[in-house]
């Protein structure tokens, strides 16, 4: 798990790229279930429940969607797994970096 957590924070950092995670459904998954549960996290800061989870949800699939087609445009659609966990895995440590920041701004 630190060596994910590792590779997630050296993708942020442009020192790794996403084909250096492995091609995996299960990961893929758990980083988007975890990017989504943590923007909802973050928009629940101001937003009502609901909002928060529909923000969240749309935040989520227009991620996905948008690399989805430009990875096909671009003809890489082999890595589509991988990059998919790359954005919401890098997307959902900087939220988790942030997150107290948000709440701390929104509650002064």
């Amino acid at each position: 798990m630190t060596k994910l957590f590792k590779l997630f924070f050296d993708i942020a950092l442009l020192r790794a790229a996403p084909q250096d995670i492995p091609s995996s459904t299960f990961l893929s998954i758990s980083s988007v279930v975890i990017y989504a549960l943590l923007s909802a996290s973050i928009s629940a800061i101001e937003l009502a429940l609901p909002n928060a989870i529909l923000s969240a949800l749309f935040d989520t699939g227009l991620l996905i969607a948008l690399a989805h087609v430009s990875l096909s445009i671009a003809g890489a659609s082999e890595r589509k797994t991988q990059t998919v966990t790359a954005l919401t895995g890098t997307g959902a440590l900087v939220q988790l970096l942030a997150w107290p920041t948000f709440y701390w701004l929104y509650h002064i």
